[in-house]
């Protein structure tokens, strides 16, 4: 059973609490302000053309969108091009490196449901190497932080609205695995593999200092919990120590969980939960599988991680692991609500995989699209809606009618 690392105990990890108030609304008849002459309420009468002119024209809007899906999940195409480092904002804005037919690389920025698009410029390479990026979305704003290998190797700040001019900093000489950014933007985490190199670096904003600078406030070597046996293990070697993959910030931003991950087909990964800013390991859990994706439930007391297309949810306090009855690759936790969107391309029986809404309360799977390859899953700010992009620009927009 996992335990304490270093005889610490564990720490409280709470988020905060949310609270939906629902209103009873009623229907209020609004009158005339003229008292002259009163209409019995069974007579017809004549409506302004300006009233009915806007009524229908909205009725007509969202008829034409009902029309054109099959569900909740509305299909476009986002682009065209071989894609990589795919990361989708609470915005709908979608940060990808593209390779197209013609041989052109660019990294752009789409806007998934204006169909517009920015290029995203930064200092050149003076060697590019082969085609790899990473990107990541400061929460609910337009702050991207990314690398790509055509660029120099640093991390790269971004504004899209503009009022900060591109900027890099952390230099470094393997290139990160994982970006992820804390949901105040106070924090911004680095995942590095290559076995004895790995580490997680962690940097701290000060008082309206973007992009950031400096050194790391924080960093996480090699995991105590592992064996030494797996430390010398030749990298390559199955069960070796490859480094730290995916990550994800608690909703209150005191703690972080980093995939640890292992060399091999048959090798499970763990998930290490650190406290910050000092990333002191604090609790450690032995996943089944390599690890995927990893979300913080709103309330902060538990995870949902994707592990060998299995979904799973981890109470923090116990460390007690729940297997939950569907598959998932990537998962999303609304904001708010128990709810969380997943994809899992490992169906029996069916040539593509599928986007769904799952309820964590209930367990029940609701809200199925068929797709393949989907790339990155984000809820918006607000959790009214639902994105999701695969590697070859298909985007899915998801409108939940109880939302």
């Amino acid at each position: 059973m996992p335990k304490a690392v270093g005889g610490k105990s564990r720490p409280q990890l709470r988020g905060p609490k949310y609270r939906r108030k629902f209103l009873r609304v009623q229907r209020i008849a609004i009158l005339p302000t003229d008292t002259h002459e009163r209409t019995p309420a069974t007579e017809i009468v004549a409506a302004g053309a300006q009233t009915l002119a806007v009524r229908s024209s909205a009725l007509a809007l969202r008829g034409l969108r009902d029309l054109a899906r099959q569900s909740n999940w509305l299909a476009k195409r986002l682009f065209v091009g071989r894609a990589s480092g795919l990361r989708i904002s609470a915005d709908g804005v979608v940060a990808v490196a593209l390779q197209t037919a013609a041989g052109l690389d660019r990294a752009l920025a789409y806007e998934i449901e204006e169909a517009a698009a920015t290029e995203l410029r930064a200092e050149p390479a003076a060697a590019p190497s082969e085609p790899r990026a990473v990107f990541a979305w400061a929460p609910a704003r337009q702050l991207l932080a990314g690398a790509w290998s055509r660029w120099t190797p640093q991390l790269h700040f971004f504004d899209l609205r503009g009022r900060v001019a591109e900027a890099g900093f952390a230099p470094f000489e393997h290139f990160p695995a994982f970006l992820a950014w804390s949901r105040d933007a106070k924090f911004l985490a680095e995942a590095r593999s290559g076995g004895r190199n790995a580490g997680v670096r962690l940097w701290q904003a000060a008082e309206g200092a973007l992009p950031y600078s400096g050194a790391p406030a924080g960093e996480l070597g090699f995991p105590g919990w592992i064996e030494r046996q797996t430390y010398e293990a030749e990298f390559g070697e199955d069960g070796a120590f490859l480094g730290y993959g995916r990550l994800a910030f608690s909703p209150d931003g005191r703690a972080l969980a980093c995939a640890a991950e292992f060399q091999g087909e048959w090798a499970d990964d763990s998930i290490a939960i650190v406290e910050l800013p000092g990333m002191t390991e604090q609790l450690t859990h032995p996943a089944q599988g390599h690890i995927t994706d990893i979300a913080w439930t709103p309330d902060g007391r538990q995870l949902i991680y994707c592990a060998a297309g299995q979904a799973y949810r981890l109470d923090i306090e116990t460390m007690e692991p729940e297997v939950l009855p569907f598959g998932a690759e990537w998962c999303a936790c609304h904001p708010e609500l128990p709810f969380c969107v997943g994809f899992s391309g490992w169906l029996k029986n069916a040539a593509k995989g599928r986007l769904f809404l799952a309820d964590l309360r209930h367990m029940r799977v609701f809200d199925e699209h068929a797709a393949e390859g989907v790339a990155d899953l984000s809820w918006n700010a607000d959790g009214t809606k639902a994105y999701a992009v695969t590697r070859d620009g298909m985007a899915y927009v998801y409108e939940p009618a109880f939302l």
